[in-house]
Formats: structure tokens, C-alpha cells, sequence
């Protein structure tokens, strides 16, 4: 099955038929409508039988557009846990030859599943909900009750911690100088968000996101070093909440409930994308290039 399918064969389906059922009410909708027609329906007293078929129907249509809309944001999701797994699978590929469990002042520190799960958190920020109330539903706790249950056979438990407190205001940074560096030189034709800052994403619009896309984006990597030209698989696995009321039980959503019977209830839908890359880590016995590389934003981390 191609990549774009796993996960969502059955949203496509949805997708598909939903498309078509919209395209054949519009055109059936657009061919009646003519001026003798308006006149016509001006003219008859019979009102009430004509405005029952529409308000039978209407909720349908409604329904209908709904489903697509709401399908339509899972695939676009679909597409960022692909990006995603190939960013992470890259990011991985590199890093490993470089230093794999290493250890800085006293911490064992996995550098290469670090950085392929950075990767993967920061390919799906575009994609993530800004809705705080998401995070807050469906992680409560967040960073610091969240970080022992992800399982260390994956990534190190601080790395949710570090990718919310560290990377996120250097997410913004970089984002922001995207905006002020586009007003001060002439880059050409580009989009008019970019050429005025004043119409830029709001920084709590941005930290939801990125928070969100941390909290919910699992990657699992190879637990031993891959040798040269044999097969590195990474799966991404990104939990996306629904945004559309009274889609989940038709695109098959699963619900989560923080707190007792009648606390918030959150729906949601796990998509998952796994790919296979060649390693071309060093050909060396251990694998590894051989030089010692330490960034300094883990030096600081473990100090």
C-alpha cells in the first residue's frame, strides 16, 4: 500500500464519496436556478411544499459538507506525519553516526533519537491544533507528567520537556524573523502575511501549536545503530483531535474523557505513516564518524 494510504484508506473512501454527493447537489442546485424559475417560485402560494423538502434535506447537506471538511483535515495531516517521517528518518540516518548514547556531565543522552524526534515534532507544527484546549484535554499535565509515560525505548523522557521549553521560544524567534526580515529587504514576490508583520500569527497561536505537535507526534526509531546500506524504518504516529462536531463517529474517532463522567470529551484520530531509508552510517566497526560533537543546547540542559 503506498505511504499516503496506510492509516487512511478508509478517509479517502469518505473523502471521495463525499466530493462527488457535494458535486452532484451543487450542479443539481445550480441547473434549477434560472429567472423564470425565481418567478415561479415567487409567484406560488404553495410555500409551505416547497420549503419542506429543504428543510428535510438541509441537515443532510450539512452533515455531508461537514464529513468533507473534516476528512479534508485528516489528509492534510496524513500528508505532515509523511513529511515527518522522512524528516525524522533523515535527521536519524545523520545523527547517528555522529554520537549515539552518549554521555554529557553525568547524563546518558541519546543524540540521534533526539534530534530525529525534534524533526518529526517540528515537521508537524503546521499541521497541529492551536486549540488549547486540545492539549489540555487530551495531555493534562503537559510537559512534566508527559515525559515518564513516553517510554524511553523510543526517546529520552526529557525530550518533551526540552522540545516545549527550549525549541518552542526558538520556533517563535525564528518565525517572527522570518516576518521582520521579509518588511527590511526586498525577497521578491512572496505572500502578504509575509511582507506585514501585523498580520502574522500570534505568538499564543504559535506555542499552542507547537506545544500540541510535541505532545502528540510518537516516533519510533531503531533501538541499536543501523550499518551501512541496511534498512533504518521510522514510524511517525500523530494524534490529531477532531475539529468538526459529529464527524468522529463516521471517520471512525475514538474518544478520550479527562476527569469523571461528565468532564470534557475529547475525539480523536491516530494517523500513522512508516517509511524505510537506506543508513549510510560510517563504515567503521562501530559505525560512528569518529569525531565528538556536543551542541551547547544540551550541555545546558544537563548542567
Amino acid at each position: 500500500m503506498a505511504t499516503i494510504f496506510a492509516s487512511v484508506l478508509d478517509i479517502w473512501l469518505i473523502w471521495v464519496v463525499a466530493l462527488l454527493l457535494l458535486a452532484i447537489c451543487c450542479r443539481r442546485v445550480i441547473g434549477r436556478f434560472g429567472i423564470v424559475s425565481c418567478r415561479r417560485f415567487n409567484a406560488c402560494e404553495e410555500g409551505a411544499s416547497y420549503a419542506l423538502p429543504y428543510v428535510l434535506t438541509f441537515p443532510i447537506f450539512v452533515l455531508l459538507m461537514a464529513i468533507f471538511v473534516q476528512a479534508s483535515l485528516i489528509l492534510m495531516c496524513k500528508i505532515g506525519t509523511v513529511y515527518s517521517a522522512y524528516s525524522s528518518a533523515r535527521t536519524y540516518i545523520v545523527w547517528q553516526s555522529a554520537a549515539q548514547n552518549e554521555t554529557v556531565g553525568g547524563v546518558q543522552f541519546d543524540f540521534a533519537k533526539f534530534k530525529a524526534m525534534r524533526a518529526a515534532s517540528m515537521a508537524m507544527v503546521p499541521f497541529a491544533s492551536s486549540n488549547p484546549q486540545h492539549l489540555k484535554n487530551m495531555y493534562p499535565g503537559f510537559p512534566s507528567l508527559n515525559g515518564s509515560t513516553v517510554g524511553t525505548s523510543v526517546f529520552p523522557s526529557r525530550v518533551v520537556e526540552m522540545l516545549t521549553k527550549i525549541d518552542e521560544p526558538q520556533y517563535s524567534k525564528v518565525y517572527y524573523r522570518l516576518l521582520s526580515d521579509a518588511n527590511k529587504h526586498d525577497t521578491g514576490p512572496v505572500h502578504k502575511i509575509i511582507q506585514n508583520r501585523l498580520l502574522g500569527a500570534k505568538r499564543a497561536y504559535v506555542r499552542n501549536k507547537y506545544k500540541f505537535a510535541a505532545a502528540s507526534t510518537r516516533v519510533t526509531l531503531p533501538e541499536q545503530l543501523v550499518p551501512w546500506n541496511q534498512d533504518v524504518t521510522v514510524k511517525v504516529r500523530y494524534r490529531m483531535p477532531f475539529h468538526v462536531p459529529g464527524t468522529a463517529r463516521i471517520l471512525g474517532g475514538k474518544s478520550m474523557r479527562t476527569g469523571w463522567f461528565f468532564g470534557p470529551t475529547t475525539f480523536y484520530r491516530d494517523i500513522e505513516t512508516t517509511v524505510t531509508l537506506p543508513s549510510e552510517a560510517a563504515k567503521t566497526p562501530h559505525g560512528k564518524i569518529g569525531i565528538p560533537y556536543q551542541p551547547s543546547l544540551i550541555l545546558e540542559l544537563v548542567k
